[in-house]
């Protein structure tokens, strides 16, 4: 095949092409490393409607990590390898990968519990209606320090 000459989109090398149509308004690309080379095209002029990248936008952020990795991940490698229905969990960090991981944990576990120190997604873990796991007293009767000890590795620190 000889290479595209007119001034078409490149889909996956120079050899496959798409001609536009009258109405297109733009173009968009799930993938970070996938919305290069129409941007390189855009940039040149060659690409008769804009380029964007999805994961610029805060909405693919928010809700891809969140919801998009949930199963992925926990269900079918973690869940089943360690066969953890119905003990207890503990997610650090409610970002929004931990997010979709505490949900997918809550699936599988009654008690999934949430270590975050940003008060804002403290608040939005409590109105997801997680446990929060946290001592901001100078007492230990906050926290149930005796269910904690027996774990490994865990230990008490006052600081």
């Amino acid at each position: 095949m000889a290479p595209c000459s007119l001034p078409v989109m490149t889909v996956l090398d120079e050899n496959i092409c798409v001609l536009p149509a009258d109405d297109d308004e733009g173009v968009n690309q799930e993938t970070i490393d996938g919305v290069h080379r129409p941007r390189e095209i855009a940039a040149k002029h060659d690409l008769p409607f804009p380029a964007i990248n999805e994961k610029d936008y805060v909405t693919m952020t928010k809700f891809d990590a969140a919801f998009g990795y949930r199963h992925l991940l926990f269900l079918y490698n973690i869940v089943r390898t360690l066969d953890v229905d119905g003990n207890r969990m503990l997610e650090h960090r409610h970002d929004n990968f931990g997010r979709g991981s505490a949900f997918d944990l809550r699936d599988v576990s009654n008690y999934v519990f949430v270590i975050e120190i940003d008060p804002i997604i403290v608040l939005q873990a409590c109105l997801e209606n997680f446990q929060m796991v946290c001592n901001i007293s100078h007492f230990d009767n906050e926290m149930d320090s005796k269910d904690l000890e027996p774990f490994p590795g865990m230990t008490a620190e006052n600081t």
